[in-house]
């Protein structure tokens, strides 16, 4: 139990959070930890919430500390009403009105790294949210500019609150995060391949094309 005092409550993601299948929180501010999975090059998963009074916020994304994961940096936004612009490389348009806050991760720095004691994992900290948010609905995406394939955990809510089946959800959940289940390392390593094989092929053509000419 005190282990759990200091955790997120854990959420894994079964089906892809598409945008016509968001993954919505019950409560808000209640600190989660949403073990994600980024499949393909383009995808992107939503997480949708309503605010119904002021309430501090915190956003934040951690990937697992693996090799396969050294240079996957994914990023976050949240979306939200009289919010700037996004840029022009934002995979998600906001609907008039609506706008997105960006935190992109700087492939030049190095991340810093911190173990997890209550899933036994240690991983790199990526782009962080604190603020305050007005009420209203809103909209946080997690995607890769860089196109990577691979695992991530979105940490959402301030609050720390553990109710009779937040414990009972932990209880279930964190085995299975010690044992590794969440991960999608032989899938990671499969579209790696594939992106590899598709640049060499790539180099290949181009290569040909020249000689051609």
């Amino acid at each position: 139990s005190a282990t759990a005092a200091q955790a997120h409550v854990p959420f894994l993601e079964r089906e892809d959070f598409a945008h016509a299948r968001p993954f919505t929180p019950e409560l808000p501010h209640q600190s989660i930890a949403v073990y994600g999975w980024l499949e393909s090059a383009k995808d992107v998963d939503y997480y949708t919430f309503e605010i119904r009074r002021e309430t501090p916020f915190l956003a934040e994304v951690l990937v697992p500390v693996h090799e396969l994961y050294r240079e996957f940096r994914p990023g976050f936004a949240l979306i939200g009403k009289g919010f700037p612009a996004p840029p022009p490389t934002h995979p998600v348009t906001p609907h008039e009105g609506f706008g997105a806050l960006v935190f992109l991760d700087d492939p030049t720095k190095t991340r810093p790294s911190f173990h997890e004691p209550f899933g036994g994992k240690s991983y790199y900290r990526g782009p962080r949210l604190e603020r305050m948010l007005e009420p209203g609905r809103y909209t946080l995406v997690y995607w890769d500019p860089a196109d990577g394939v691979g695992d991530y955990v979105a940490v959402i809510g301030k609050k720390e609150i553990w109710r009779g089946k937040d414990i009972l959800r932990a209880l279930r959940v964190t085995p299975r995060i010690r044992r590794g289940e969440e991960l999608h390392l032989d899938e990671a390593r499969k579209a790696r391949a594939e992106a590899k094989a598709r640049g060499n092929g790539a180099t290949s053509n181009a290569a040909s094309g020249e000689d051609a000419r």
